[in-house]
């Protein structure tokens, strides 16, 4: 199997759906990523898989958020990074590492074609911390700690499990999120806040 297609599904499942938001959306994006319960400045290594019908991808994953810009890089199985994915002055670009990249209208349509849905980019972080994105209805359930064990949220089914100290907080070690075809799983192996 060709490994191109894999990575750019794991890319674009973690953050394209920047360019498809609705308008509401779009004008509380700020606001909602650097929300109260999240902090505005951190790093997360982990592991990344993602299934969708019939074909899969799993790599390394490195994460860093400044309050509403990120760079996200996907490495390979052997480590090679393979993609990054910037988002910079609302601005998204998911580059290779041939050195080519796609942004704005291409990479929405992209994400369209090959998912038929638009993708959590909003509640990511929100998801990663072990919350429901806020504003958007959610149907969670929790265990006997309060700590979210399942969450379906905006068409997503999230399940959680490895509860733990991360970064000074409790939050998820892994997350599942699932939805029609597709199935991504998170492992988070450091987690630290910054500043």
């Amino acid at each position: 199997m060709n490994w191109r297609l894999p990575l750019l599904l794991a890319c674009s499942l973690l953050l394209v759906g920047c360019n498809t938001l609705s308008p509401s959306l779009k004008q509380t994006k700020k606001a909602a990523l650097i929300g109260p319960e999240l902090p505005q400045h951190w790093v997360l290594a982990g592991r990344i898989g993602v299934l969708k019908g019939g074909e899969g991808w799993h790599g390394k994953m490195d994460w860093r958020q400044d309050k509403t810009d990120f760079t996200i890089r996907i490495l390979g199985p052997f480590g090679g990074e393979q993609a990054e994915l910037r988002h910079r002055n609302d601005k998204l670009e998911l580059r290779g590492s041939n050195g080519k990249s796609v942004s704005g209208p291409r990479l929405a349509a992209w994400e369209r074609d090959t998912f038929g849905t638009s993708l959590p980019v909003n509640a990511l972080p929100y998801w990663l911390h072990g919350h429901p994105f806020p504003g958007e209805q959610a149907s969670p359930q929790r265990d006997a700690k309060g700590q979210l064990k399942e969450l379906r949220q905006l068409g997503w089914r999230v399940i959680y499990s490895d509860w733990g100290q991360r970064g000074g907080r409790p939050m998820p070690g892994k997350l599942s999120l699932e939805r029609n075809q597709v199935r991504i799983k998170l492992i988070i192996n450091e987690y630290n806040r910054r500043g």
